[in-house]
């Protein structure tokens, strides 16, 4: 019998590196996504130094350098603060996800960098903060182009036009709670986490997101400790740029506007050269900055008339996901054994083989275990490890009651090829 699968309840950071099966890891964060070409060039040049030149993209749009030897750590966090790419201060705050255009997009109500900054300076400074659990995200939308509807969060806000003035729908667990005033957003959040704190310790299994807590108790009792919060109408413009790929919203590959190109890496993990490449790109054909965004893909923006058609040629050289009908694009897979002490198959080389079977939209998810870490939404195809074989899920998560255990890869090939034939033939 394999080992329960290790859930460990918090997250890594560069002062808190987390062992995994090739080494430890450390997580850097960017306020609203945002990369300077020369901050990507030091963190490729650190990841091959250091590390095992593997930098992944996670789902909250943060950069991951892997496979770091223990002995390594210091040097790598002396180097990371030297080049002003982590903070001092070894506290952990809630993950702040903004717009990936942010500042940059035509279509916004709003410039949200300054009130992204606002928060996370609230946040740090204050120790309501820090009794949050780790896992705990919160969203600030600009009310353009790309909507962050589809990332599960626990606060959002998203820019809307109220009486002709700006202000901020804002959502707990994913139900809408009502409005406030642009200068309110921090204060709300703050009271709206403290509310959430306060409420998790009375319950007898303390809710682990916001939304298990709402179904305990309902909105009202984790609103009624905000006054700034305004019941009137008000009207979001997100929805209609809102572009959802199958199970997933992988907003972000391809051209997105006429001077705003996006690409991704297979499984959402760069190797040192390839970030490399991508802040050359961006300082030769744009203005030196890369956005980062939680559907693991970069946006360029900026990108010089007519150049779009290069940058696209020079990514995709470089092996990166440059077309949003690649089939890579969806195809979710965690490092799998043995770079993670929790898996027990390895799943990128047969997530790689499977990709192509897949029909038009189909997606699919290899989970080295049960928790899923790769991809929380539902799938076509979810596949999950368990003592060295794969369990089959369909259109569910890694969660879900599988409908065909105990496979090995050549079962699971010979499986899905049954399934899309079949399927297929019913269309």
């Amino acid at each position: 019998m394999s080992a329960a699968p290790q859930i460990k309840g918090w997250c890594p950071s560069a002062w808190r590196p987390m062992l995994s099966g090739d080494g430890y890891l450390v997580r850097l964060r960017f306020s609203c996504g945002i990369l300077s070409s020369e901050q990507a060039r030091a963190i490729a040049a650190l990841a091959q130094r250091y590390g095992n030149g593997v930098i992944d993209l996670t789902r909250r749009a943060n950069l991951q350098i892997r496979g770091i030897a223990e002995e390594r750590i210091p040097g790598l966090q002396t180097e990371l603060l030297a080049g002003n790419l982590i903070g001092s201060d070894a506290g952990d705050i809630p993950a702040v996800i903004a717009s990936p255009l942010a500042g940059r997009d035509r279509d916004a109500l709003i410039d949200i960098r300054p009130l992204v900054r606002e928060l996370e300076a609230h946040l740090a400074a204050d120790s309501r903060a820090r009794d949050l659990p780790a896992k705990f995200c919160i969203a600030v939308e600009d009310g353009g182009r790309l909507s962050l509807q589809d990332v599960g969060v626990d606060i959002a806000f998203e820019a809307c036009c109220r009486h002709t003035r700006i202000g901020f729908a804002v959502r707990i667990g994913g139900e809408h709670i009502g409005f406030i005033e642009t200068d309110n957003l921090a204060e709300t959040a703050l009271t709206l986490a403290a509310a959430f704190c306060s409420l998790r310790t009375r319950q007898l299994s303390p809710a682990r997101r916001m939304r298990d807590l709402v179904e305990e108790v309902g909105t009202s009792s984790i609103t009624a400790s905000c006054p700034a919060l305004s019941r009137a109408s008000g009207h979001t413009k997100a929805q209609r740029h809102k572009h959802a790929w199958g199970g997933y919203a992988y907003d972000g590959v391809g051209p997105i506007t006429e001077d705003v190109f996006g690409l991704a890496a297979p499984f959402g993990s760069f190797s040192g050269a390839q970030l490399a490449l991508l802040a050359d790109v961006a300082a030769v054909h744009a203005e030196g900055e890369l956005r980062l965004t939680p559907w693991r893909a970069v946006l360029i923006p900026a990108i010089a008339a007519g150049a779009i058609d290069r940058v696209a040629a020079e990514c995709a050289r470089a092996g990166l996901i440059t077309d949003a009908c690649d089939p890579r694009r969806y195809v979710a897979a965690c490092p799998g054994a043995p770079a993670c002490p929790s898996a027990s198959v390895a799943t990128r080389q047969l997530a790689t083989l499977l990709g192509p079977l897949l029909r038009s939209r189909d997606t699919l998810h290899v989970s080295g275990c049960s928790k899923g870490c790769a991809s929380s939404a539902a799938s076509s195809l979810a596949l999950i490890g368990r003592e060295g074989r794969y369990d089959l899920v369909r259109n569910g998560t890694a969660k879900d009651t599988p409908v065909l255990f105990g496979l090995s890869p050549e079962d699971v090939c010979l499986a899905v090829k049954r399934i899309t034939t079949e399927d297929l033939a019913h269309v």
